[in-house]
């Protein structure tokens, strides 16, 4: 079973999530439930939880301070963040820190609560399939020294430039001889990896560097007067020779002529593109290791410049690295653009919060932060009018493929591609002022219990009205009848769980909440056009990483 720990100040939340659903019926168990937080992270050891629930609002230990020390501490634990509609400052940081998803507290129900439980054990599951994997691997690469090269860098990264030790490692892995002089480092990134390694398996991924290595070593470098390793993650570096060239003229004709060989050689031999960081002329092996930082911190303009370019650093001119933040304002303005529908200003005011990321040159650590900002308002958006996030059909966390995404001008478009179609769901499932209270209840109970086998008469009944008039009402107030709102809502989360690969279709009529196969494909068909084996193998069969 999974462990599951509840932590609450509040004795009626601990209660209700307590008897909330049967949790050995559904494969879990409940391993500790605490109303002082630091009583419960004493406790870890002992409850060993997969998941934790936990408040944000607590007094002497939030929930942000809770899910921080579980990140730290205990990385592998799941966390789940409780809010009232006041704590978001408490949400987008737990966000920040990964916490699997949120429930708000006036909308904790059972169906709610065993969503996001089930997407807290499928990432659980994901990555123990992935550490096993990840042994295997590294157990593979350990030979081709891929995880000390790793090492080396991170450590030149943090600008561990006088560690002697560092520096004897690092000539000794990378096997740098004394004959060696004016050295030209490069980083090499080829772009969009993560799509690529997407269409292998590990050991495909493994074949592919080898190839990769060996073919730029035989097509671009003559082997005794270079060298290049894999680090990680698409990135090479590269260490060009240069004793015998006396001329600095000739130096950077070569490192040109390396360039455009690499550049050519990738997409002619592996159709890829790549990006350069190069390091300026290294005189002495003993300061080898700040040019390979300052090779290294050239490559991270591609994150606000683009890919498929050349970036050259200097020793004298590392820029100081900015921080910039959205401002309350900045947070207001984009949650009343996306409540009113303002595309145009919306699309503008995100531009203009990347142009001035890409004026201050910032990190790709803080870029993501401002992301996660602006998810945070769209997953408000999102919950305060009753709607599931799976309506945005992705299969995936789109926080976490964030941070997949290499460039500014990347994550730019994917917000503007989510904010967008959020606006759609608002337009689409829309609760107006003008409707009908009863016409508001009846949508709002609609996007949080679809999934469920639910009529006009239980709404009815729910609302202590008759059927005929909530019919009457709902089709006055909503382009639509009842019954086709809630086949729209239906459709929609069903081709979410069609794009995430998961479920086979018998499947997806239970989940989505449709009574019978037949009608589920009827049903689909009239609203997209296509049956459901049909938008099945269109999703198929077109790559993405989504």
């Amino acid at each position: 079973m999974i462990k599951v720990m509840i932590i609450d100040d509040d004795f009626i939340t601990r209660t209700k999530l307590n008897t909330i659903i049967n949790w050995p019926h559904y494969n879990y168990e409940i391993c500790g439930v605490y109303s002082n937080p630091k009583n419960a992270i004493e406790n870890i050891e002992n409850d060993k939880p997969d998941i934790v629930i936990t408040d944000m609002s607590m007094p002497i230990l939030n929930g942000v301070d809770v899910i921080r020390f579980l990140k730290k501490e205990y990385p592998s634990i799941k966390t789940i963040a409780l809010s009232a509609y006041d704590d978001f400052d408490y949400v987008r940081e737990s966000l920040k820190l990964k916490a699997v998803d949120y429930i708000l507290k006036n909308q904790l129900n059972a169906e709610e609560l065993l969503s996001v439980l089930n997407t807290a054990v499928k990432e659980i599951e994901k990555e123990n399939n992935e550490s096993i994997n990840r042994s295997k691997l590294n157990e593979e690469l350990s030979t081709h020294k891929y995880l000390v090269n790793r090492e080396l860098i991170n450590k030149i990264m943090n600008k561990e430039f006088e560690d002697e030790n560092l520096l004897k490692s690092f000539i000794q892995y990378f096997d740098i001889k004394d004959s060696m002089g004016n050295l030209i480092i490069l980083a090499l990134e080829i772009d969009d990896y993560e799509t690529y390694k997407s269409r292998f398996t590990l050991e495909d991924e493994n074949k592919f560097i080898r190839s990769y290595t060996e073919i730029i070593k035989e097509s671009v470098f003559n082997k005794e007067d270079s060298i290049i390793e894999y680090i990680s993650k698409g990135q090479f570096l590269i260490i060009i020779n240069n004793k015998k060239e006396i001329s600095l003229g000739n130096i950077d004709s070569k490192t040109k002529e390396t360039t455009e060989k690499l550049i050519s050689v990738s997409k002619r031999y592996f159709n890829v593109t790549i990006s350069l960081g190069i390091s300026s002329l290294c005189h002495n092996v003993k300061e080898i290791l700040k040019y390979v930082f300052e090779a290294n911190y050239a490559l991270k303009e591609k994150f606000s410049k683009g890919k498929g370019k050349i970036y050259k650093g200097t020793q004298s001119s590392i820029d100081e690295i900015q921080n910039f933040y959205l401002s309350s304002k900045d947070q207001e303005k984009i949650y009343n653009y996306i409540i009113y529908k303002e595309e145009v200003l919306l699309k503008e005011h995100i531009e203009y919060i990347f142009s001035k990321i890409a004026e201050m040159n910032i990190t790709r650590e803080n870029a993501r932060e401002i992301c996660i900002e602006i998810m945070t308002i769209l997953y408000r958006v999102l919950k305060e009018n009753g709607f599931v996030i799976q309506l945005l059909g992705y299969s995936y966390n789109p926080i976490d493929y964030i941070e997949k995404l290499e460039t500014a001008e990347d994550q730019k478009n994917y917000l503007l591609e989510i904010s967008l179609k959020i606006i759609g769901i608002l337009s689409t499932y829309e609760i107006r002022d003008s409707y009908s209270k009863y016409t508001r209840e009846a949508i709002k109970y609609i996007n949080e219990n679809f999934k469920n086998n639910i009529s006009l008469t239980d709404v009815s009944n729910k609302l202590g009205i008759s059927s005929a008039y909530l019919s009457h009402t709902f089709k006055s107030d909503y382009p639509k009848g009842f019954v086709e709102y809630l086949n729209l809502v239906r459709v929609q989360y069903a081709k979410f769980l069609i794009n995430s690969g998961e479920y086979t279709l018998k499947e997806i009529v239970g989940e989505a909440g449709f009574s019978s196969y037949n009608y589920f494909f009827k049903i689909f068909k009239s609203i997209t056009g296509v049956t459901p084996t049909q938008f099945k193998d269109t999703s198929n069969s077109s790559f993405t990483l989504k």
